[in-house]
């Protein structure tokens, strides 16, 4: 069990939240979405496990869209205190 803030999250949990948003991050991509963290690009497994792990920071997404109300790209930035 991990602690990071005030909450504990098991190694199962964060396996889950990975996995979940692995998947998620994967459909995206296949749509052509670009996806970054901190704005740089990786690999969507790696974006993953560094926002559910959180052992570099907390991040957000930022759902980026055209004009024509699709969605073009997410942009996963460390949220600061």
């Amino acid at each position: 069990m991990r602690m990071k803030g005030h909450s504990y999250r098991s190694d199962e949990e964060e396996s889950a939240a990975y996995r979940e948003l692995k998947a998620q991050l994967t459909e995206y991509y296949r749509k052509g979405v670009k996806v970054s963290l901190g704005g740089m690009r990786m690999p969507v497994s790696a974006i993953a496990r560094i926002c559910a792990v959180k052992e570099e920071g907390k991040f957000m997404g930022d759902y980026i869209i055209d004009e024509a109300g699709e969605l073009i790209e997410i942009r996963f930035d460390r949220v600061s205190r």
